[in-house]
């Protein structure tokens, strides 16, 4: 399930254990909130049991964008880039989750900075951080043979690719759609227009 994401592929196996014993466990109930919009995306998490949801929402209606199963990650380069979750994730079923926190990453890439995992851990987060573009369907997905057994991991790469593409859309009209509209800030400056005293009330009150 860890080498299932692609910067922890190649590592020997003291880094792998030392991954493996800093993954704090945590179990859900069918219906929970597993992660919810504008949270920090601050840790990665394996599903070791369990099927969940990602879904977003459009006029109060949930859309599912995804359905992640047992061996998925969630986070993968979102968790570096410490940045806010754009969709939900929802538990279907009971879950068990293991998480990796930023922190707990972050003091492995300085244990074994002098070794291949620290230094390629290092270029990889660069590489992401220097990226302007989110990731808001940050998700590896792995599909049990009995629900899909025609689809390959190209596929699925490239399905996800173009959900973020989607999503990016998306979260950029929702954006633009909070930002004040200038009837606003006329409501405003008319509204202190008409309640700020005027020079003269001013000079009386003095």
């Amino acid at each position: 399930m860890i080498k299932r994401v692609e910067y922890l592929t190649k590592h020997d196996d003291e880094v792998l254990f030392d991954l493996m014993f800093s993954l704090e466990s945590r179990t859900l109930e069918k219906d929970e909130m597993v992660l919810a919009e504008d949270s920090p995306a601050d840790a990665l998490l394996f599903i070791e049991e369990g099927v969940i949801d990602v879904y977003t929402k459009f006029e109060q209606n949930e859309f599912i964008i995804e359905t992640l199963y047992k061996g998925s990650a969630i986070n993968h380069r979102a968790f570096f880039m410490q940045d806010y979750m754009y969709v939900n994730f929802k538990c279907q079923t009971d879950a068990k989750l293991l998480i990796l926190t930023h922190k707990r990453m972050k003091e492995l890439i300085e244990k074994y900075e002098d070794k291949n995992f620290g230094r390629d851990l290092l270029i990889y987060q660069n590489k992401i951080l220097k990226q302007e573009n989110k990731f808001p369907c940050d998700y590896v997905m792995k599909i049990p043979q009995t629900v899909q057994s025609n689809i390959d991991n190209g596929q699925v790469e490239r399905e996800n690719a173009l959900k973020n593409v989607v999503m990016r859309i998306i979260i950029d009209i929702r954006e633009r759609k909070k930002r004040p509209k200038l009837h606003d800030f006329i409501a405003v400056y008319r509204c202190l227009l008409y309640t700020s005293p005027s020079p003269r009330d001013r000079t009386r009150s003095r």
